[in-house]
Protein backbone atom coordinates (compact mmCIF):
# COMPACT_ATOMS: atom_id res chain seq x y z
CA UNK A 1 0.00 0.00 0.00
CA UNK A 2 1.11 3.55 -0.59
CA UNK A 3 -0.17 7.10 -0.31
CA UNK A 4 1.07 10.65 -0.53
CA UNK A 5 2.71 12.08 2.60
CA UNK A 6 4.70 15.14 3.55
CA UNK A 7 8.25 14.27 4.59
CA UNK A 8 10.59 16.64 6.40
CA UNK A 9 14.23 16.58 5.34
CA UNK A 10 17.16 18.05 7.28
CA UNK A 11 20.65 18.50 5.91
CA UNK A 12 22.95 20.52 8.11
CA UNK A 13 21.15 23.78 8.93
CA UNK A 14 18.71 23.39 6.00
CA UNK A 15 15.20 22.00 6.43
CA UNK A 16 12.62 21.43 3.70
CA UNK A 17 9.40 19.55 3.08
CA UNK A 18 8.41 17.37 0.12
CA UNK A 19 5.30 15.48 -0.93
CA UNK A 20 6.39 11.91 -1.61
CA UNK A 21 4.83 8.55 -2.32
CA UNK A 22 5.18 6.58 0.93
CA UNK A 23 5.08 2.78 0.91
CA UNK A 24 4.00 0.77 3.95
CA UNK A 25 4.91 -2.69 5.20
CA UNK A 26 2.37 -5.38 6.10
CA UNK A 27 1.94 -3.82 9.55
CA UNK A 28 1.10 -0.36 8.18
CA UNK A 29 4.44 1.17 9.14
CA UNK A 30 6.04 3.57 6.62
CA UNK A 31 8.89 1.65 5.02
CA UNK A 32 10.12 3.50 1.93
CA UNK A 33 9.42 6.58 -0.16
CA UNK A 34 10.02 8.01 -3.60
CA UNK A 35 9.44 11.35 -5.23
CA UNK A 36 5.91 11.93 -6.42
CA UNK A 37 5.31 12.80 -10.04
CA UNK A 38 2.02 14.12 -11.31
CA UNK A 39 0.79 12.98 -14.68
CA UNK A 40 -2.63 11.64 -15.61
CA UNK A 41 -4.56 10.70 -18.74
CA UNK A 42 -7.26 13.35 -18.28
CA UNK A 43 -7.89 16.53 -16.31
CA UNK A 44 -10.37 14.92 -13.89
CA UNK A 45 -7.82 12.27 -12.90
CA UNK A 46 -5.20 14.98 -12.48
CA UNK A 47 -7.51 16.95 -10.19
CA UNK A 48 -8.16 13.81 -8.12
CA UNK A 49 -4.44 13.20 -7.73
CA UNK A 50 -3.82 16.81 -6.74
CA UNK A 51 -6.62 16.60 -4.16
CA UNK A 52 -5.01 13.49 -2.64
CA UNK A 53 -1.72 15.37 -2.50
CA UNK A 54 -3.43 18.30 -0.75
CA UNK A 55 -5.04 15.90 1.76
CA UNK A 56 -1.63 14.64 2.85
CA UNK A 57 -0.87 18.09 4.30
CA UNK A 58 -3.47 17.32 7.00
CA UNK A 59 -1.66 14.16 8.16
CA UNK A 60 1.29 14.06 10.56
CA UNK A 61 4.58 14.98 8.89
CA UNK A 62 7.03 12.10 8.54
CA UNK A 63 10.80 12.51 8.94
CA UNK A 64 13.18 11.25 6.29
CA UNK A 65 15.26 9.62 9.04
CA UNK A 66 12.35 7.27 9.82
CA UNK A 67 12.93 5.36 6.58
CA UNK A 68 15.37 2.53 6.03
CA UNK A 69 15.48 3.15 2.28
CA UNK A 70 14.32 5.36 -0.51
CA UNK A 71 12.66 3.65 -3.46
CA UNK A 72 14.36 4.19 -6.79
CA UNK A 73 13.70 2.96 -10.30
CA UNK A 74 15.90 -0.05 -9.51
CA UNK A 75 14.02 -1.16 -6.36
CA UNK A 76 10.53 0.27 -6.95
CA UNK A 77 9.02 -3.25 -7.10
CA UNK A 78 10.74 -4.51 -3.93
Amino acid sequence: MWNYRVIKFVEGAEEWFEINEVYYNAFGKPEAYCRATVGEEDIDSLKETLNRMMDCANKPILKSTEFAKRKTDENIND
